[in-house]
């Protein structure tokens, strides 16, 4: 007598949806694993369509899947799932107010994640003390 496990795994862990602040162009992340148990007591196998600690591309939107098969194997369609979403956002470079009797000058990089600004003052004024010719916005903020 043969017999065959018809029940799926059953997942009581997955990971909720991840919303994170990027500091540069590609963010590694991390996640808790899924939970998953089998009615035959033999550990599910748990394959994703991503590993923790991979790069993400910044900004995105990304679908993280879990499958989660039965161990017998001798019944291939037999198994369940776990996914959430992974959302990336940069930091966007913020935008200061000029001097007082002054003005400030700025161009934006790329995705305006990167800034490079000057100040200058209206004729007839001058800083108290000489500020920095240029300054720098990067991709971390």
């Amino acid at each position: 007598v043969s017999l065959s496990d018809l029940e799926p795994p059953t997942s009581s862990f997955c990971p909720s949806d991840i919303v994170k602040e990027a500091k540069s162009h590609r963010e590694k992340v991390s996640w808790d694993v899924p939970v998953c148990s089998d009615n035959s007591h033999l550990p599910p196998i748990i394959w994703s369509n991503r590993k923790l600690g991979d790069l993400f591309g910044a900004p995105g939107k990304y679908k993280i899947q879990h499958t989660v098969k039965d161990f017998d194997f001798k019944q291939p369609n037999i198994y369940t799932g776990c996914s959430f979403m992974i959302t990336l956002k940069r930091t966007k470079c913020p935008m200061y107010l000029p001097p007082k009797n002054g003005a400030l000058v700025c161009l934006n990089y790329g995705d305006g994640s990167e800034r490079f600004c000057q100040v200058a003052c209206k004729q007839g004024t001058d800083f108290v003390t000489n500020p920095s010719v240029l300054y720098v916005c990067l991709d971390n903020g």
